[in-house]
C-alpha cells in the first residue's frame, strides 16, 4: 500500500506565503476599484486545513495586514473607516480559518474511524496495514529486523453459539486489551477479521520476538482462563532480518504458521524465520520460513 505524500509545516506556510504575497501585489495593483478580498481566503483556509486553528487565525491576522498594507494610499485618507473595514476584514478571514479548520478535524475524525475497529478499539484491518506498510519501509531503509505475530482465538465459534454474541465480543474485547497492554507503544496492534489480530514488533529479530510473544501468550491465557472462558488461542510467529516486500508477504507468512498450530492441535506457539531473499529465490529452496521454536500453550 503505498503512503500518501503530505506537505510538512515549512512547505504550507512558505507556500502560503507566497500566495499571500501574489493576492496582495493583485490587491495593490488593482486598487480600491477591484475588490479581490476573497483571494485572501485561500491562504488561511490552506494554513487551517494543513496546521490546524491556531496557524489558521495567525493567517488570518498576517492577511489582515497584508490587506491594509495593499490598500493603504487609499486607508490614509480615512483612518477610522480604515480601522473598521481592517477588523470587518479580520472576522471574516478569522471565520474561514475556524471554518476549514473544524473541516479538518472532522475529515481527521472520519480517517481514524475508517481504520479503527469499532468494537475492541484496535486498528482494523485497513490501518493495520498502512502501519505495517510504513515499518517495512523503515526496515527496509535501515536494514533492520521485524517481528509478526498472528494470532487466532482457538473455539471462539461455540462461545458465540452457546453464550450469544454479547458475550463473544467480552472475548474479543478481553483479547484486544490484554494484546495492547502487554505491547510496547512502538507496536502495532491490529483485529484483522473475526477472532484474529496480528501485532507487529518492528526491530525485532527473532530471539527478541520469540521472548516478548511467549509474555504475551501468557497473559493472553491468564485474561481468558480468568474469566472461565473455554477459549485458548493458536499463534503463529515470523521473524524478518531482511523485511518482506510487502505486508501480503509479511501477513501471509505468520497466517501459515498459526495455520499449522491449528492443525497440530491449537494453543500453541510457533516462531519461524523467514529465509533471506536469495533463499526464497534459490532453485533449491521451497521459501517456506525455518521453523525454529514450537511450544504448547
Amino acid at each position: 500500500m503505498r503512503q500518501r505524500w503530505e506537505p510538512s509545516t515549512a512547505v504550507t506556510l512558505v507556500a502560503a506565503t507566497l500566495l499571500l504575497l501574489v493576492v496582495g501585489y493583485v490587491d495593490y495593483v488593482t486598487g480600491t476599484e477591484v475588490r479581490v478580498f476573497p483571494l485572501y481566503f485561500l491562504p488561511v483556509a490552506a494554513v487551517a486545513l494543513r496546521l490546524g486553528r491556531a496557524a489558521g487565525l495567525g493567517a488570518a491576522l498576517v492577511c489582515a495586514v497584508t490587506w491594509l498594507g495593499a490598500n493603504f494610499p487609499a486607508a490614509a485618507s480615512a483612518p477610522a473607516v480604515s480601522a473598521v473595514n481592517t477588523l470587518v476584514m479580520l472576522v471574516a478571514f478569522s471565520v474561514i480559518a475556524l471554518l476549514t479548520a473544524a473541516q479538518r478535524s472532522w475529515l481527521e475524525r472520519e480517517r481514524n474511524l475508517s481504520r479503527t475497529d469499532s468494537l475492541t478499539g484496535l486498528r482494523n484491518t485497513r490501518g493495520f496495514y498502512e502501519l505495517a506498510a510504513n515499518e517495512i519501509a523503515r526496515a527496509t531503509r535501515y536494514r533492520r529486523p521485524l517481528t509478526l505475530a498472528y494470532v487466532d482465538l482457538d473455539n471462539f465459534k461455540d462461545v458465540n453459539d452457546r453464550h450469544g454474541h454479547a458475550r463473544g465480543d467480552e472475548v474479543l474485547v478481553a483479547a484486544a486489551r490484554t494484546l495492547s497492554r502487554a505491547s510496547r507503544s512502538s507496536d502495532v496492534v491490529g483485529r484483522l477479521g473475526g477472532d484474529e489480530f496480528a501485532v507487529l514488533l518492528p526491530e525485532t529479530g527473532a530471539a527478541a520476538g520469540e521472548a516478548a510473544v511467549l509474555k504475551l501468550q501468557a497473559l493472553l491465557r491468564h485474561a481468558l482462563e480468568r474469566h472461565g472462558w473455554s477459549v485458548t488461542a493458536s499463534i503463529g510467529v515470523v521473524s524478518f532480518e531482511t523485511p518482506p516486500p510487502d505486508v501480503e508477504a509479511l501477513v501471509h507468512a505468520a497466517d501459515a504458521l498459526m495455520y499449522e498450530v491449528k492443525a497440530a492441535g491449537k494453543n500453541a506457539l510457533r516462531c519461524a524465520v523467514a529465509p533471506s531473499p536469495a533463499a526464497r529465490h534459490a532453485p533449491t529452496s521451497s521459501g517456506a520460513p525455518r521453523v525454529w521454536s514450537a511450544r504448547k500453550g
